[in-house]
């Protein structure tokens, strides 16, 4: 008697109608689910290619101050350099060289030096020895 019930077609033909109901649910649900999903990922590559652009339009931006200091580096490379020939070498060379007695002629002459610089050095030199000595003098 239990097992009649299982065995007669009206509860076969039930079960399967359960299962394709069951199946139409599953079906619609994952639908749903799918488009749900298809418009967040449209939000989203939307928004993602908001932000390429805005990258692209501040690398656009950044290449253009790149090309102007490149502009400003080519203008200042191609001034001419004032360079100073007196560096600490050549001043002490210098410095000894007067101390042996050579005149200032010689010494610019020697180190490929104009004349008025070293002349200035000299006087330079000749101030800052005899500064402290005329300043303890004028104290007095």
């Amino acid at each position: 008697m239990l097992t009649e019930w299982l065995l007669h077609p009206l509860t076969a033909w039930l079960c399967a109608a359960i299962g394709i109901l069951l199946c139409l649910v599953l079906f619609f649900s994952m639908a749903r689910d799918l488009k749900r999903r298809a418009v967040a990922t449209e939000q989203r590559q939307a928004e993602l290619e908001k932000k390429l652009d805005e990258a692209r339009a501040g690398l656009e931006e950044l290449r253009t101050q790149v090309r102007q200091l490149a502009e400003s580096a080519e203008r200042v490379a191609s001034l001419p350099v004032a360079s100073s020939g007196l560096n600490l070498n050549k001043r002490g060379m210098a410095l000894r060289m007067h101390r042996r007695g050579e005149p200032a002629g010689r010494i610019a002459a020697a180190l490929g030096l104009p004349e008025g610089e070293v002349e200035f050095l000299l006087k330079v030199h000749r101030l800052s020895a005899d500064g402290p000595r005329n300043a303890s003098a004028a104290e007095s």
